[in-house]
């Protein structure tokens, strides 16, 4: 063991003398030995933490944790060989001497502080970060919650604006239903005072279509009352000739004369007043 180490410290165990320097030089060959084997556990633990959450393998992350840890150790062991070699005796500059040495045990300590660190304090740390984990869990719970709303606020306006062309396109459907309706029925009561209108023609003056008497003035409600006023007339004659005598029978031809006349024309004027209503 103590040639290891005197090796480590670059020395011949055939030129030491004293036990003094065989001491002295196996405790600094113990140093090189001892501070390179923690920098590479502490180098090959700070790798795997580093690792592990960028690999969905924990193997991975530990395969190449093992992979460092001899490299760094041997990094580290030669620089403390290199160290330990160009450390002299004498009073003459002596920190200039010790700052190669001072710069390895920077490099050394920051390679164990950190991840040592985080080894002791994992537990604090792990709580700590899912504490944080939870709280930004929580206020991207409340921002997904405020853009479902928005979301559903957006799809019923877009289904709002959707059905608006279908309310429009149902209100035309029934507008034109409504004016179809009320076109059939105009073409209905257009028919019919195309009808009346054709019988009133025939029953004033016999003109029109499907009239039974085609001479103007010569409807059929005309010749119905013509044949009354004949038969009239002809009663008329038959009292005038059993009946009148002297200057009655002239103011009686007048009189009935005049009835004649009068009853004409009030019917005339009576169908002249159904057809303007």
């Amino acid at each position: 063991m103590m040639s290891l180490f005197w090796r480590a410290a670059n020395v011949d165990s055939s030129i030491i003398r004293s036990q003094s320097d065989r001491y002295r030089y196996a405790s600094l060959g113990a140093l090189a030995w001892v501070s390179a084997s923690l920098a590479a556990i502490a180098f090959a633990y700070a790798v795997y933490v580093f690792l592990a959450p960028f690999m969905e393998e924990g193997n991975q992350a530990k395969m190449w944790a093992f992979i460092s840890a001899p490299t760094w150790f041997f990094f580290v062991f030669h620089i403390n060989r290199a160290t330990i070699a160009v450390i002299t005796l004498g009073n003459d500059k002596r920190f200039g001497k010790i700052l190669p040495r001072l710069a390895v045990s920077v490099v050394i300590s920051l390679t164990l502080s950190h991840p040592l660190v985080l080894f002791l304090l994992s537990e604090d740390i792990s709580e700590n970060y899912q504490l944080q984990i939870e709280k930004e869990l929580l206020e991207q719970d409340d921002e997904l919650h405020r853009l479902d709303n928005e979301i559903a606020a957006l799809t019923a306006e877009i289904k709002q604006k959707q059905g608006e062309p279908t309310r429009r396109e149902k209100k035309y459907k029934e507008k034109k239903a409504e004016k179809r309706r009320i076109e059939e029925r105009i073409g209905k009561l257009n028919l019919e005072l195309k009808k009346l209108n054709n019988d009133m023609n025939c029953e004033r003056s016999g003109v029109g279509e499907n009239c039974n008497v085609k001479q103007l003035g010569m409807g059929p409600s005309y010749n119905r009352l013509k044949g009354l006023y004949d038969k009239q007339e002809k009663i008329r004659d038959d009292l005038m000739k059993h009946r009148c005598s002297g200057f009655l029978c002239p103011m009686m031809e007048t009189v009935i004369g005049d009835r004649h006349a009068l009853v004409m024309s009030l019917f005339f004027y009576s169908l002249d007043r159904k057809v303007h209503e």
